[in-house]
């Protein structure tokens, strides 16, 4: 599958969709997990196994920020883990 920012950002969106029973319409890059979304421990864990699954790229608990986590945030992190750089003019 030939990935780009947008692929990234719309499977992330399904997984954050998927995670807190959520439309994916509703996301915006700028939507922060726990603060926008309430996200608990266990919903933010649950997520990061998604997303490892999804784009086997690993999510250190150490490399995640404890509050405002942006979903921009998420996508730039998977981009840097796949060695992406951002295609956007």
């Amino acid at each position: 599958m030939n990935q780009n920012r947008e692929s990234i950002r719309s499977a992330v969106f399904d997984c954050v969709a998927e995670t807190m029973n959520i439309p994916a319409d509703d996301l915006t890059e700028d939507t922060l997990i726990r603060e926008d979304l309430e996200a608990d421990s266990m919903d933010v864990v649950t997520l990061m196994v998604l997303l490892d699954d999804k784009f086997n790229a690993e999510f250190n608990p150490e490399d995640v920020p404890s509050e405002n986590v942006s979903l921009k945030w998420v996508v730039d992190h998977i981009m840097s883990k796949l060695e992406i750089t951002d295609d956007r003019p």
